[in-house]
């Protein structure tokens, strides 16, 4: 089965072609051009400090030690926080089913590359990324799977020592008479369909700054 793709305005399938193709008025231009946009890069608050994060970089590892001593003495640093810290004060993401959602920061195990490990906050940007070239963790490296299809199989590598399975969820959903349908038509084709990872994300990078107000 072949589809033909629109590759003309005028075979698209709308009678009011609203923006493909047309001059847009830009409100946000005025603004922009004069400066007065504020940026986050242009919020400052009294004491504010920068904090940066230090990321896996292995695809599946044990952690089997970590040391921050040397970033924690280091001029300018306010605080060094773990995977330890994480356990102690926060909760896991929440996850459907329960039991799957990781916490901010890995503490035993890592699952991916770029995955945070700890995080630095310190008197500026710089001395926080300065500071996480001073923490030293060690990785057991364990094995990775990549591949969806193989990582669903029982006798594969867990992603995760926390679960003895891949598979998060596994669902059927039945509507109507299956068997009896296919029984009685004509042709039956048999295929497999893979379905693209979408994310939806805009260009622009985001920060955020938080202020604790007791």
């Amino acid at each position: 089965m072949t589809i033909e793709v629109p590759k003309r305005l005028e075979e698209l399938p709308t009678s009011d072609v609203r923006w493909i193709g047309h001059r847009v008025h830009r409100r946000e231009d005025a603004a922009l051009l004069t400066g007065k946009v504020k940026f986050i890069a242009d919020v400052e608050l009294p004491g504010m400090l920068h904090a940066a994060i230090l990321r896996s970089p292995s695809a599946h590892a044990r952690i089997t030690s970590i040391d921050v001593t040397a970033a924690k003495d280091m001029a300018g640093v306010a605080a060094v926080v773990t995977g330890e810290d994480a356990l102690a004060w926060t909760n896991p993401a929440r996850s459907a089913p329960e039991g799957w959602g990781a916490r901010c920061l890995a503490s035993q195990e890592v699952h991916f590359v770029g995955e945070p490990v700890a995080a630095v906050a310190a008197a500026s940007r710089y001395l926080a990324e300065d500071a996480l070239e001073l923490i030293e963790v060690d990785y057991e490296p364990l094995e990775a799977v990549v591949d969806p299809f193989t990582a669903t199989d029982p006798s594969s590598p867990t992603a995760s020592v926390d679960h003895d399975t891949n598979v998060m969820m596994h669902r059927v959903f039945t509507w109507g008479d299956v068997d009896g349908t296919f029984a009685s038509a004509t042709q039956v084709f048999t295929e497999k369909f893979r379905w693209n990872r979408v994310g939806a994300n805009p260009m622009e990078t985001y920060g955020a700054i938080c202020q604790w107000d007791p």
